[in-house]
């Protein structure tokens, strides 16, 4: 039900990310870090751009490992992505706020994420992010202190 990543990256990052859509209908961890993402808020016609989410709800998640695949035992980390999105005459640059396992770092292709997780598209975002601009992609990571 939740395939949502797919199968061809083995790095700890995705297996981790795959492991926290697994675990959205059973576990309250999983439900915790997806509540913690920047949504979708009023105002974009005025300029709103900026959904920050909730840092500290991201910083407190920790999932528990699978011993099976070896997915999970780690915490939330906060990121800011950075999305330019071409409107008809000009860029606009969304911001919102991620909750990342801690297995995955900013060096992360964006763009192959985004690509990777299907739900994306439902919402249309991949039609509107032009490959090219795949470099201004930006995801900054915030350091975490436990």
């Amino acid at each position: 039900m939740f395939d949502l990543l797919d199968d061809t990256n083995s790095s700890k990052c995705y297996q981790d990310l795959k492991y926290v859509f697994q675990n959205l209908l059973n576990q309250s961890w999983a439900n915790e870090m997806l509540d913690s993402f920047g949504k979708l808020e009023s105002g974009i016609l005025q300029g709103n751009l900026k959904w920050l989410g909730n840092y500290d709800q991201c910083l407190k998640v920790y999932a528990p490992p699978d011993e099976k695949t070896g997915a999970g035992d780690f915490h939330g980390k906060y990121c800011l992505l950075q999305i330019p999105i071409k409107d008809a005459n000009r860029t606009l640059e969304i911001s919102t706020g991620i909750c990342l396992p801690d297995s995955c770092n900013s060096s992360i292709s964006v763009y192959d994420v985004l690509k990777k997780v299907k739900i994306v598209s439902k919402y249309h975002l991949i039609n509107s992010i032009d490959e090219n601009v795949n470099s201004f992609l930006g995801v900054t990571c915030h350091r975490m202190y436990f």
